[in-house]
């Protein structure tokens, strides 16, 4: 994951703490300063919050114009996504784990649920096509596949492909 801060310089750290935050905010983080109710009579907090533990670096970090236009740039993605589904794919938009407590359509979700559905397609494509060639799958991660011997260019574009 991120390496020791100990072992890195001031700038490569808030490299690495950029580099955390933007991708935290791009699987869904909600770019909030601060933590909100949670309906138990507790706190939530953003991912960004403990990234970014101190308040004014990450204000900064949320008010820098860069930030502020890919959060809108992502926002946009997110609702045209959502509205194709909602539209072509009225089944996906109706299934009842996609809805909050009060029974609306949770956007992160159908996105989430998107996405991993997306993964899980082209991981398919990639163990068939690597198990036609002798190379079969010793280990499954998340969104990565172990192989005992290196795919090598040729089969890596014949995946891709």
């Amino acid at each position: 994951m991120f390496t020791d801060p100990g072992e890195l310089t001031s700038a490569q750290f808030q490299t690495q703490l950029i580099k955390q935050a933007i991708t935290a905010i791009s699987f869904g983080a909600r770019a909030a300063s601060s933590g909100w109710p949670d309906g138990a009579g507790g706190m939530t907090n953003s991912a960004l919050v403990d990234i970014l533990r101190n308040a004014d670096q990450r204000r900064r970090f949320l008010a820098d114009p860069c930030v502020r236009g890919g959060i809108r740039e992502q926002n946009l993605l997110d609702q045209y996504i959502v509205g194709l589904v909602r539209h072509q794919r009225p089944d996906i938009y109706a299934m009842p784990y996609l809805r909050t407590h009060s029974g609306r359509v949770s956007r992160a979700k159908v996105l989430a649920f998107l996405y991993q559905h997306s993964e899980t397609q082209v991981m398919d494509v990639v163990r068939t096509v690597a198990v036609q060639h002798g190379r079969e799958a010793i280990a499954n991660v998340h969104d990565a596949i172990f192989f005992r011997r290196a795919l090598g260019f040729e089969l890596k574009s014949e995946i891709e492909e």
